[in-house]
């Protein structure tokens, strides 16, 4: 049986490795073309790591350029967001985007609120108002009531 490898803290596995230096290189590029490249090179191995749910390698490469290139760091930190807040399903040239929103709803107060969702009702209305709004006359929005 194929055992798992543990990388210690000074030894990053191969999908680290090359995300730290492919950051590196984007910190250092001197072209438009080059960072076209780059991106897609680092954005195509986060989303193959996020789908296999593989955050040590991302952790890993994150705090080797933490220690070392703070440039670099910054650009693998943006471009790790960007994957978790956007997937692209479906066919090439026919598919569709999901991007993630974060919507804090805070309700103010003198007295305890005594629930801690949002009731359907102002989940209903938050909805219509977003649709009305901020999104396009094609989106389809989830909505999810996350606990507090």
């Amino acid at each position: 049986m194929k055992r798992r490898r543990i990388y210690g803290r000074h030894r990053l596995s191969r999908d680290a490795e090359r995300l730290a230096w492919l950051a590196q290189g984007l910190a250092d590029s001197g072209s438009r073309l080059e960072d076209a490249w780059l991106e897609s090179e680092i954005a195509g191995l986060v989303d193959r790591l996020l789908k296999a749910g593989d955050e040590d390698a991302l952790n890993q490469a994150l705090d080797r350029l933490h220690e070392t290139n703070s440039r670099a760091y910054d650009e693998l930190a943006d471009l790790i967001e960007a994957g978790c807040e956007v997937s692209r399903t479906g066919e090439a040239g026919n598919g569709t985007a999901r991007l993630l929103i974060a919507l804090p709803v805070l309700a103010w107060s003198r007295y305890a609120i005594p629930t801690r969702s949002v009731p359907k009702q102002m989940l209903d209305a938050l909805r219509a108002q977003l649709s009305a709004h901020v999104l396009g006359a094609e989106a389809r929005g989830a909505f999810r009531r996350l606990p507090l």
